[in-house]
């Protein structure tokens, strides 16, 4: 997981971070803390590492909280973490963090439906605008995007120049 938060994957909308590996550690420690329901975590049950350092990275420095909510704070573009490392096997958190784009594999823990698929797309508009965000519906008339700013946007495929490009 450490060498996922290190390098990242910038075509699906994660990027890489320039850290110590110590951070990253502190990073993935702090992740799997949340494998506890939101407000229960429980002392020493986590991965390696010092999950009270990654939470402040993952909070300030590492810019996470601005796509990633955590316990009801943070952004609303990504997955929602608060109970990831409950939900999801750590193989299933690396593919997630290897593959944004796709959904996790089936059977996380405690037999749980899957994650909804966050696919970062970028919309380009016929007036000349261009959009990046995550593809929350599309038809084959139009694309729902939450765009980068947290502004849902919905635009009939008229309006597009050409078909809504995937970020891969």
């Amino acid at each position: 997981m450490r060498n996922l938060i290190l390098k990242g994957t910038p075509d699906a909308g994660m990027p890489p971070f320039k850290i110590p590996a110590e951070q990253a550690d502190a990073i993935a420690a702090y992740v799997m803390t949340l494998k506890y329901p939101a407000g229960e975590v429980t002392a020493g049950a986590a991965a390696p590492g010092d999950a009270v350092a990654g939470e402040r990275f993952f909070s300030g420095k590492g810019d996470c909280a601005n796509c990633h909510m955590v316990r009801g704070r943070g952004g609303v573009l990504g997955p929602d973490l608060s109970n990831i490392g409950r939900d999801r096997r750590p193989e299933q958190i690396e593919q997630s963090l290897r593959d944004p784009g796709t959904a996790p594999a089936t059977g996380g823990r405690g037999g749980r439906a899957a994650a909804p698929v966050y696919r970062a797309v970028t919309v380009r508009l016929r007036d000349g605008q261009t959009l990046r965000g995550i593809a929350k519906n599309e038809s084959t008339f139009d694309i729902q995007l939450l765009a980068v700013d947290g502004k849902l946007h919905c635009y009939r495929r008229t309006r597009l120049r050409r078909s809504c490009a995937r970020n891969r």
